[in-house]
């Protein structure tokens, strides 16, 4: 018999082809008792006529019934060879046991189509987890457990699969086409991690960990965006936090503490990738805004005629913002008018006498006065010579910078008494300038100032009356605060 379909033999008896597989169709023919009857005619001349085999009905729609049923069969077969081949792992993964799902994956070894059915269900449990931690909410456990919380729920919800105490997990099972599915999940769990640890070092205003937790929050993070702004919530306290600080510091004067707590701030927020436009201004702006203040500061020091603290917030203020103009103007002007201390023995250029002299000159001593006032920065002198004509001098460079020079002539206290006399004259690039009064026993001290505009060199002679003799000592003068000024503008 011929195969219609392929046109191959085969056997007579065949119902499928055994080289294509169609089905056979095979004609039946009517039996002899059903054959229809030919007339038989007389006449020789007439042929006689015989009627062809009647074709049988045909049977092809059960055939292809057949056939469907057949291959069903054939699927379900392999549908039920395919579930039981994989129950026992699935079992095993429904345990949560990472050792029992490694045994059960590795008793396939050697048999490759076990395997792949096998690193189906393991991608397929790969896929759970990670859609699982992205769906579920651990900010309400994480400000108590911080980063417990997300090993907690995986412990709970998967036993050991991710998570275990001994570190053996899902990963013994995942073959080279499940690795990147398994580092993806591996990265979120870390993720979660440090998303719990962010919520809960914000919680505990530790505003640098939170930032550095949540700046790990991987963007296949479910919480990502919400990281992304709990992070600026957090850089915001955290400069909060660091300026008020710096005000702490500055405060105490200590200037270059505040500045590198700022600096150090600045590359905090650098190395965690924090370094916008945005949180660079608000640092920018901060310095401006601190170093205003102390302009500020110094120009009212400066207008109560308070040189030295002007002077000191105006360095602030230049240490805040070097690159200001305007501060390093106002430095220069406060300082010209900083105070020069003459009772400062370093800032005289050199001591003589004239005449014969008995007696000494001494810088920046505490005494007190005839009157009981303390005198902290004193110039005393004496002179045992009964002969008051001569003196002993200091001569100061003043380079023209200054335009007065003050201080308090007084007796001490332990020569109250004395009818002897003290006194002093101050000498301009030569040029008497100015005498004092004599001062003695019953005579309080006396304020002066002494006009020096232009003056470049100036001298002071000191007086004073001695008892004479060899061990003798004539009474102490002093001068308090002897200072050169700048007279201040009105």
């Amino acid at each position: 018999m011929i195969c219609k379909n392929c046109g191959s033999e085969i056997d007579d008896a065949a119902m499928f082809c055994t080289n294509c597989g169609a089905p056979i169709e095979k004609e039946e023919f009517i039996t002899n008792e059903d054959r229809q009857t030919v007339p038989e005619y007389e006449t020789e001349s007439a042929p006689i006529e015989v009627s062809s085999p009647t074709r049988a009905k045909s049977k092809k729609p059960f055939l292809i019934i057949a056939a469907v049923l057949i291959v069903l069969i054939v699927i379900g077969a392999f549908a039920i060879s395919s579930l039981t081949a994989t129950k026992e792992l699935e079992d095993a993964i429904d345990t949560g046991n990472a050792s029992l799902i490694y045994s059960v994956y590795s008793e396939a070894y050697g048999n490759n189509s076990k395997l792949k059915k096998y690193d189906k269900v393991i991608a397929q449990t790969i896929q759970e987890i990670k859609d699982d931690l992205n769906s579920h909410d651990f900010d309400e456990e994480a400000l108590s457990d911080g980063e417990n919380a997300a090993w907690n729920y995986c412990a709970n919800n998967w036993g050991s699969l991710l998570v275990s105490e001994d570190g053996e997990n899902l990963e013994s099972c995942v073959s080279s086409e499940n690795q990147a599915s398994w580092d993806e999940l591996e990265s979120l769990y870390y993720s979660k991690l440090n998303y719990c640890r962010g919520v809960n070092d914000k919680a505990q205003d530790d505003w640098e960990s939170a930032i550095s937790n949540f700046s790990q929050v991987s963007s296949a993070d479910s919480e990502y965006s919400n990281a992304q702004s709990l992070i600026g919530e957090c850089v915001s306290d955290y400069i909060g936090s660091v300026l008020k600080t710096v005000d702490e510091k500055i405060a105490q004067n200590d200037i270059s503490g505040g500045l590198d707590l700022l600096e150090n701030a600045k590359s905090y927020l650098d190395e965690n990738g924090l370094n916008s436009d945005e949180i660079s201004a608000k640092i920018d702006e901060t310095l401006v805004e601190y170093a205003s203040n102390y302009a500020a500061k110094a120009d009212a020091a400066f207008k109560e005629h308070d040189v030295d603290a002007a002077i000191g917030n105006i360095e602030v203020a230049m240490e805040l913002q070097p690159e200001n103009g305007d501060y390093k103007t106002k430095h220069d002007l406060y300082y010209q008018y900083l105070p020069f201390y003459l009772y400062d023995e370093d800032n005289c250029l050199k001591i003589d006498e004239t005449g014969d002299f008995w007696g000494i000159l001494s810088f920046d001593e505490h005494e007190e006065a005839n009157n009981n006032e303390k005198m902290n920065h004193t110039i005393r002198w004496y002179n045992n010579n009964s002969d008051s004509s001569s003196s002993i001098n200091a001569y100061y460079d003043l380079s023209g910078k200054y335009d007065v020079i003050s201080g308090t002539l007084y007796l001490m206290k332990y020569d109250k008494n004395t009818s002897l006399c003290g006194w002093f004259k101050v000498y301009g690039d030569g040029k008497l300038l100015y005498e004092s009064k004599k001062i003695k026993g019953g005579v309080l001290p006396l304020d002066f100032n002494v006009e020096i505009t232009g003056v470049q060199n100036l001298k002071i002679s000191f007086y004073g009356e001695g008892t004479g003799g060899f061990f003798g000592e004539g009474p102490s003068f002093g001068i308090n605060n002897l200072t050169a000024q700048k007279e201040f503008p009105e």
